[in-house]
Order: structure tokens, then sequence, then C-alpha cells
């Protein structure tokens, strides 16, 4: 029964940030609009999105996701990952952290699901204030030989070409039309 619910509470949420009528803009600074431009010619495509907190609020890829794109979707957040498994099924979506070695670590966050739950402990005091009560839970840390597994398991392109990256670093996200010079 518990189960129930909790997939009842999740599909709430997606109609709460999704609206009936499409939207011109999901990012939350206009990022998406920007790729829209620089991408306005290429229906299909892969993005790696780090840090991708939610499928429609703050979204960075959803436009590019409604076009035909396909990528991979990471976040620390279990019940964000359940969001986009339900939003994205063509998606890869991974409940991980990235780092240099596969190893068990702390996460904080304030609330379950925020865009602003960080690995960095110092960085989660500042932006809640003292006053906040941050919360703490365990998260595997994989390195991104895991995401190449997947991506070829799903059979996405290659995403070390010409293909978009977005991730979130203490706070600021930051997007990259890049090559990428490391395995994922």
């Amino acid at each position: 029964m518990q189960n129930w619910f909790y997939k009842l509470e999740l599909l709430i949420n997606l109609l709460k940030y999704r609206s009936l009528f499409a939207r011109k803009q999901y990012s939350k600074n206009k990022e998406d609009q920007y790729l829209k431009k620089i991408f306005k010619n290429k229906i299909k495509g892969t993005y790696i999105d780090i840090g991708a907190y939610h499928p429609y609020r703050f979204s960075n890829t959803y436009l590019l996701y409604r076009k035909g794109w396909r990528g991979i979707n990471v976040d620390i957040n279990k019940k964000s990952i359940d969001l986009f498994d339900i939003a994205r099924p063509n998606d890869v979506n991974l409940n991980v952290a990235i780092g240099d070695k596969n190893k068990t670590q702390t996460y904080y966050y304030k609330n379950i699901i925020h865009p602003m739950n960080s690995l960095n402990k110092n960085f989660a005091k500042r932006f809640w204030s003292k006053k906040a009560h941050i919360k703490k839970n365990k998260i595997m840390t994989r390195t991104g030989g895991l995401m190449s597994d997947h991506r070829q398991k799903q059979q996405l392109p290659d995403a070390r070409k010409h293909q978009l990256v977005s991730f979130l670093k203490s706070g600021i996200r930051l997007l990259g039309y890049v090559f990428l010079p490391f395995d994922l």
C-alpha cells in the first residue's frame, strides 16, 4: 500500500511542475532557451545532466528531450531519479554521485527533493544557513565508466561526440557543448 501512495505522490509532483500546455521555458535562468537556439537544427542528440534534480522544474534538458534527444540523468536523490523514471523512461536515470573513485560517501540535504543537495558539507551549511536543519544520507560515488556502461546498454550515441553536458558545481549550473576528454 505504501508503494502505491509513493507513486501517487510522484505523479502529483510531476503534474505540479508540468503544465497542461507546453511551456517555452523549464530551466531556471533561460539556459534551455540558449540551448534551443544553439541546437535548433539538431533533431537528435545526447545529453548528460549531472545534478539533474527534476524532469521539468529547473530542467536544462527537458526541451531537448521533447525534441527527440535522449541522455543520462544523474542525481544523488533517489526521489529525483524516481521522477525521471516516470517522466523520461527513454533516458538512463542513475541514482549515484560522480567522483574519481567508487566509494560510499555522505551527502547533505534540507528537503528530500531539492536542487541544492550536495556532497560538500561546507556548501550545504553556507547555502542553507546555520538555522536550517541539514540532514545527511549515504550515496555510492561512481566513476564516469558507469555511465558508459549504461549508455551502451541503452544504445545511446557516443557522448564524447558533439553532445551537451550539464552539471551542478557548488550551486552553479554549468553547460558545455564539448568534446569530453574522459570516459563517460
